[in-house]
């Protein structure tokens, strides 16, 4: 306890647990920076980040003479404003997947804030222009989905022809280019 604590009256047992609490902390950061996982993925690895951390806590409790014989992670919480990217990215995420979902939850959750502002008719006003506004956005979302599966599709019909042998490839490149508005 000399080498930890100094010489130090005394010691007291809530002084050990922060510092075996750090010795875990570090051994979690240093296993999660080493892994290739996403913070998401991780949750489904628990019982093997808690093997390798109690591993890694152990190559400098073994110095101390301890042992950890037990470790268990039972949850991993991020910062507030980690999660809020976390949001973000997912919302992007779902965007690139379908634009048309994506404007229907963006457009619902801008009514729900527009809903906590004060402000009577104003905000109600206001609401209104937004509601218009949003949904102009979605129709030319759903329209501008409809397109590009309109156009994969026909990209993937002249794919099949061209290897069918009933397309050349200057007729297809042709073709392809028209299509995408080249």
């Amino acid at each position: 306890m000399k080498e930890l604590f100094g010489t130090q009256g005394k010691v007291l047992t809530y002084d050990i647990i922060e510092y075996l609490s750090s010795l875990i902390t570090e051994s979690v950061v240093i296993t999660i920076g080493e892994t290739s996982m996403s913070i998401l993925d991780l949750a489904v690895k628990y019982r093997e980040l808690s093997s390798v951390v109690q591993k890694t806590a152990n190559t400098k409790a073994t110095q101390l003479g301890i042992e950890f014989s037990n470790v268990v992670i039972e949850s991993i919480s991020l910062p507030d404003e980690v999660e809020q990217m976390i949001d973000e990215q997912s919302g992007i995420g779902m965007a690139s997947k379908d634009m048309n979902t994506f404007m229907k939850y963006q457009t619902a959750r801008a009514m729900r804030d527009a809903s906590k502002q004060e402000g009577g008719l104003a905000g109600l006003g206001a609401g209104m222009a937004l509601g218009n506004t949003m949904a102009g956005t979605i129709s030319n979302a759903t329209s501008f989905e409809t397109n590009c599966k309109s156009s994969a599709d026909q990209l993937r019909e002249l794919k099949n022809l061209l290897d069918e042998g009933i397309l050349t490839q200057e007729e297809f490149d042709a073709k392809k280019k028209q299509i995408l508005g080249l």
